[in-house]
């Protein structure tokens, strides 16, 4: 059982340059994030049960980028969106972490140990493309790829998303 505390803030400024059926749209972000997690003991290892400490993380970043997108028209009432976004995430605080525990069976003269990871990279490139398909009355379909990438990460996630209307 463990006692985990979250709260994130997020902000966002952005202004749409728009043509016909385009849009051209910079945006610049901020955010921030606390982590507080409690004490807590692993179970089902005896003494080799790890006993982790109270810690707290916090994160802030900053973002900016620009998205450009459109909408058509397909038929007399579908509605086709396409996107693409791509930016930059700054990481102004340090990324590092680390978790301090001791050993169940361990004796009482045996220090605490802590485990810190180098942290990880502070600057990320945040790209995003896809397209929105929306039929009155019948199904909206959301397609979508997300990837972000730095020096030492390359995470990439593909969304489908369909909607029945009732």
């Amino acid at each position: 059982n463990q006692d985990t505390q979250f709260v994130s803030l997020n902000g966002r400024l952005a202004y749409a340059f728009e043509w016909t059926s385009w849009y051209l749209r910079p945006y610049l972000g901020a955010a921030y994030s606390y982590l507080d997690y409690g004490d807590f003991s692993e179970q089902g290892a005896g003494g080799a049960n790890l006993q982790i400490t109270r810690d707290s993380d916090s994160l802030t970043s900053m973002q900016s980028g620009i998205e450009l997108g459109g909408e058509f028209k397909i038929g007399k009432k579908t509605l086709v969106r396409p996107f693409l976004r791509t930016g930059i995430i700054h990481f102004l605080s340090e990324p590092e972490q680390s978790v301090t525990a001791t050993f169940e069976g361990a004796p009482t003269t045996i220090e605490p140990f802590t485990i810190t990871n180098d942290g990880f990279d502070d600057t990320f490139m945040d790209v995003s493309v896809g397209f929105d398909i929306f039929a009155p009355r019948e199904i909206d379909v959301r397609v979508n790829y997300s990837g972000l990438y730095s020096d030492n990460l390359k995470q990439g996630s593909i969304m489908v998303k369909i909607a029945k209307h009732f």
